[in-house]
């Protein structure tokens, strides 16, 4: 929780958590954007705590490609994106999750029975 000064005798808390970070200029840390999320808590922790990158603060820290940059993360609510066990937010948006079937065998739309496939990937096109 983060506090504002309303006047001398007074501070109002406020309901977000903002953290910053100083990174490594490298070719993959300079196309980190606003878009850009992260998990950034505990590893043993169920729920972690879900960021994203608010304020990329890209000069000033640099010389020659060389240096670092110092980004300010405001937290966010976690999304089913996440993969928690890995730590990487966003994961599931270019690694989709298998789903398991229930039923071995499925038939679609053309009759013929699919047979003992135990996954089946999201946006497969299929006949219910």
């Amino acid at each position: 929780m983060s506090g504002e000064l309303e006047d001398r005798f007074f501070a109002t808390t406020r309901g977000d958590s903002r953290i910053s970070i100083v990174i490594a200029q490298n070719d993959a840390t300079c196309k980190l954007s606003r878009e850009n999320r992260f998990l950034i808590d505990d590893p043993n922790t169920l729920t972690p705590m879900a960021y994203i990158l608010s304020k990329p603060l890209k000069i000033g820290m640099t010389y020659n490609d060389a240096g670092v940059y110092k980004f300010v993360l405001q937290e966010v609510t976690g999304t089913g994106d996440d993969n928690k066990e890995l730590m990487i937010a966003d994961y599931y948006k270019y690694f989709p999750k298998e789903i398991k079937n229930e039923h071995s065998d499925e038939t679609y739309g053309d009759g013929q029975s699919e047979g003992n496939e135990s996954t089946v990937t999201p946006g497969k096109k299929v006949w219910l």
